[in-house]
């Protein structure tokens, strides 16, 4: 099979966790790129982040973000499609919050909007690239259309709040984890499948023309609609059930693999 286009994920697929790249992954997505390859980054991560890593090796394929709740090029003007959750959706996740005590954080403009900054926003790796705004009650702030939420939470805790979120919410959600501690919130029927999807059709690539890696439940969808779904060798167990092939190399250095197995 000729494949036309390679979709990653981010954060324990493409980069270390240091968040930095790995050198073979690196030189194999510039080898890729010259040879008219497309490329495209498709991660729980906000587009200002993406959009660091896409320029380190020259990626100007529209990347998908927030999960698939944004696409945006890196080229002025390029193509940008925002499915948000609606602002309704929006006030009623804050309060279901509140109601239990848990945390959340949402977006806006690329900004990261928090009642208020504790040790659960410190974690973000989008912080190295984002500011944070603290808003003080988002019950009272006025809010805009948000890609995505996420709750910080105990792994032990998110198959309850998953729960939660259906009984008051029903299939109005989509739900992912990009890290165990973490419950991502995004509007239905958003997911990097979907966000993909869009992005093969500018471009005439079909399904099965796509290798798409990944190593987390957000990357699940990706991986089952992909021609070939690929799991680094440090994914989830239930990502590695799912995928057609499993690298035996981590993070980056088995992208680089994939690289060099399948173009």
């Amino acid at each position: 099979m000729s494949y036309k286009l390679l979709a990653l994920d981010l954060d324990n697929t493409l980069l270390y966790k240091d968040l930095t790249m790995a050198p073979a992954a690196r030189a194999g997505l510039r080898r890729l790129l010259d040879r008219g390859i497309l490329v495209t980054l498709a991660t729980g991560r906000m587009f200002p982040s993406a959009a660091f890593y896409a320029r380190q090796v020259g990626i100007t394929c529209p990347l998908a973000t927030y999960n698939g709740a944004l696409i945006r090029s890196t080229q002025p003007g390029g193509y940008e499609l925002l499915r948000p959750l609606s602002l309704e959706t929006m006030k009623g996740i804050a309060a279901f919050c509140r109601k239990h005590g848990y945390y959340v954080q949402l977006y806006n403009e690329d900004r990261i909007l928090v009642e208020k900054r504790t040790k659960e926003t410190d974690i973000d790796p989008d912080l190295i690239h984002n500011p944070v705004v603290e808003v003080g009650d988002f019950s009272s702030y006025p809010l805009s259309p948000s890609p995505k939420m996420i709750l910080v939470v105990s792994p032990e805790e998110r198959e309850t709040i998953h729960r939660q979120l259906r009984e008051e919410f029903g299939d109005s959600l989509t739900l992912a984890a990009s890290k165990d501690y973490l419950v991502e919130i995004m509007a239905k029927d958003v997911s990097k499948a979907s966000a993909l999807e869009l992005i093969c059709r500018r471009y005439g690539v079909a399904p099965d023309e796509v290798v798409c890696c990944g190593d987390n439940s957000n990357d699940a969808a990706m991986i089952k609609w992909a021609g070939l779904g690929v799991a680094v060798e440090n994914a989830s167990p239930a990502v590695k059930e799912i995928a057609d092939y499993v690298a035996t190399k981590s993070y980056g250095d088995g992208v680089a693999e994939v690289i060099a197995k399948f173009f």
